[in-house]
């Protein structure tokens, strides 16, 4: 128990910070789908609901000068490059 301890993140903030970017990465997701299925939003989509971790996760740990790119024009996937706060 002591070592999950240690290795706890000194603030729970970096937490609350990537778990807000998955929220919003989900309802902008769902909302874009209703929007598809309204016929409002033309074309084709893809949505990445379920996957809001994947992308808040990979986003997190790149670095200065990293990039990324989604195979399929994903929203969620190619959106969370925003900064998130260390702490």
């Amino acid at each position: 128990m002591s070592d999950v301890l240690e290795t706890r993140p000194a603030s729970r903030r970096p937490l609350v910070d990537r778990y807000r970017l998955m929220l919003l990465i989900r309802v902008f997701e769902e909302r874009a789908a209703e929007l598809f299925q309204q016929g409002v939003i033309l074309g084709t989509a893809h949505s990445c609901v379920g996957q809001e971790a994947i992308a808040v996760g990979a986003a997190g740990v790149m670095r200065e000068g990293d990039y990324s790119s989604a195979i399929i024009a994903r929203t969620g996937i190619s959106s969370p490059r925003a900064p998130i706060s260390a702490g």
